[in-house]
């Protein structure tokens, strides 16, 4: 039998505990701990017992112990029902497996970079630091085949694309955790105090989160014609006064 890891259905949401493992990043014994202390809940019945969400629960999980939560604490508070794990399944992160490669040295093949370069880059947009065997998270994906399409190129070299990433991170975090204030005094809290509990209450935001994502793109792409727009002028001004033509005092 072949050592190497079990493949993930592309299109499926289900996953079996070694699927989840991989996918996650982490050992058949570290799902196998979170189903014990209650984070992740093993579906009954037909079809594999865990689904591509269950990703995000281990990776908030691991996130709270790092932080210095201990596991044991969370169990208990899970077992009381002071907490649960599901408001997670309503989260607009990694909703499925993604298509291609699993590992980070996949990846740098797949897109044309080498690793070491793929590795600062994915750091440099926010992702934590990989390593070669490790599983890729889905959103990688796509910034590694625009940084590898755009080096190929030549639009930009690899310390340009480091820039970019460090520069669209830590703008973006600015953003999340502006929108993360305002959802927690305006609307999580008002709504748990009224008696709503936690999925509910994440079922009553999803359809604004939808359509947040939708604002911001248009935001963005507003903000890219002003600046394409100003970067353009400068270019017919110059142009002008190439042809001779004299312009109005700035």
């Amino acid at each position: 039998m072949s050592g190497e890891p079990p493949a993930i259905a592309p299109s499926s949401e289900e996953l079996s505990g070694a699927e989840l493992a991989v996918r996650a990043g982490v050992g058949i014994e570290e799902v196998q701990r979170l189903v014990t202390h209650g984070v992740l809940v093993p579906r009954q019945g037909r079809g594999a017992p865990f689904r591509a969400v269950d990703v995000m629960k281990i990776r908030v999980a691991r996130a709270c112990e790092e932080g210095g939560l201990p596991m044991e604490g969370i169990a208990k508070a899970i077992r009381v029902g002071h907490l649960s794990f599901a408001f997670i399944e309503s989260w607009p992160f990694e909703r499925w497996a993604p298509r291609g490669p699993r590992t980070h040295a996949e990846l740098a093949t797949e897109v044309g970079l080498p690793f070491e370069s793929l590795q600062r880059i994915v750091e440099a947009f926010g992702f934590a630091r990989p390593e070669p065997g490790d599983a890729i998270v889905a959103a990688e994906r796509p910034v590694a085949a625009l940084i590898g399409r755009a080096m190929k190129v030549g639009l930009v070299d690899e310390a340009a694309a480091v820039r970019f990433g460090n520069l669209y991170a830590e703008a973006l975090r600015r953003i999340a955790a502006v929108e993360t204030e305002v959802y927690h005094s305006g609307i999580e809290m008002p709504l748990l105090r009224s008696g709503l509990g936690e999925r509910r209450t994440m079922e009553l935001t999803e359809e604004v989160t939808e359509l947040l994502e939708e604002a911001l793109i248009a935001v963005y792409r507003r903000q890219q014609e002003l600046t394409w727009t100003e970067h353009q002028i400068e270019h017919i001004e110059q142009a002008l006064e190439a042809a001779g033509v004299r312009l109005p005092p700035g």
